[in-house]
């Protein structure tokens, strides 16, 4: 059995609990929105698209260690996060002379 309890408040009152508690809840999802999805898992087409190169390209550095990957059934998949990492370690700063 369960206990209810009435309260008695005017409407103006409960427009402010209800905006106040909503208000709370939309700041807390635009937060999260506004966070980097570094995580996200992308494509071979997204990834060659973000690092402006071939799929020949991508599926040498992937054979050859150089780009890290995921592999779900048939497709492949790479961590955004692990290929930000890996460009930062591989590849050499250019020389301009």
């Amino acid at each position: 059995m369960e206990k209810s309890i009435l309260i008695t408040m005017s409407i103006e009152e409960l427009e402010s609990l209800i905006k106040n508690c909503l208000k709370g809840q939309l700041e807390a999802f635009i937060d999260d929105l506004k966070k980097p999805q570094e995580d996200t898992l992308m494509s071979v087409s997204e990834t060659k698209a973000m690092l402006g190169v071939s799929e020949v390209s991508l599926y040498k550095w992937r054979k050859n260690g150089v780009l890290p990957y995921h592999r779900l059934n048939t497709r492949i998949y790479f961590r955004k996060s692990e290929i930000m990492e890996a460009m930062k370690v591989r590849l050499p700063k250019r020389r301009y002379y």
